[in-house]
């Protein structure tokens, strides 16, 4: 018997989120994601719905540090936002509906956490998505060009306050194919104000930041090459 598992875990209650946390750190997980909030793809949990208890995240990320995992999480909830941020989670995506107190809590943790706005799934469907069978109609019925004008309005509130943000993700869909993820790198000058000089920044000396390669990756200096393996 060959015992199938999905590529994500279904937990419910803190007892679960141990559990499933542990399996992880068995498993060899290195970077561990956990939803907190709900997503317009979601029938029953919009993106603004909150779909964690407070002491479920606190006993997955406890677990995951206390192994020395990385700990990332899907917040698009503002209420998702400030739970990942009081529980010190490493690298939060989204953050669309994030209100004033949410960013005040990401510019407190900002030397130590991280943001990625993972756009190119909602950009593609609410702007390009006739390319791929993704219709207008359906792209304002899902909401989806309502939460990219919150995700624009955020993120530049975002990179006003100086927060760090990471380029990429949620790539690797029909409507996201790999071999896009670097268009993220125009959508920060267009869509979030950033110079040129401060995008490039969030590609290269932010991310290296991010997976523990700070002063070796994303850097320009006379000698800098390739790491060796």
């Amino acid at each position: 018997h060959i015992h199938e598992e999905s590529f994500g875990l279904v937990a419910d209650g803190a007892v679960e989120f141990r559990r499933v946390a542990r399996e992880c750190v068995r498993d060899g997980v290195d970077n561990m994601k956990i939803n907190i909030s709900g997503d317009e793809f979601v029938s029953h949990a919009r993106a603004e719905i909150t779909t964690l208890e407070d002491d479920e995240l606190q006993a997955f990320v406890s677990v995951a540090h206390g192994y020395g995992k990385l700990v990332a999480a899907h917040a698009r909830s503002s209420l998702s936002v400030k739970m990942a941020v009081r529980h010190k989670v490493d690298c939060i995506y989204h953050c669309d509906f994030a209100d004033a107190e949410a960013l005040d809590m990401l510019e407190s943790v900002k030397d130590t956490s991280f943001v990625g706005p993972a756009f190119g799934l909602v950009h593609n469907c609410a702007v390009e998505g006739e390319r791929y069978g993704f219709s207008k109609e359906l792209a304002e019925s899902m909401q989806l060009t309502r939460k990219l004008h919150a995700t624009c309005a955020t993120y530049h509130e975002i990179r006003k306050r100086g927060i760090r943000v990471v380029i990429g993700g949620d790539y690797g869909f029909t409507i996201t194919p790999m071999g896009q993820n670097a268009r993220d790198i125009g959508h920060f000058v267009k869509y979030f104000g950033y110079s040129p000089a401060d995008d490039l920044r969030c590609a290269t000396k932010v991310g290296a930041s991010l997976m523990g390669h700070a002063g070796e990756l994303g850097v320009i200096r006379e000698g800098a090459k390739k790491k060796k393996k």
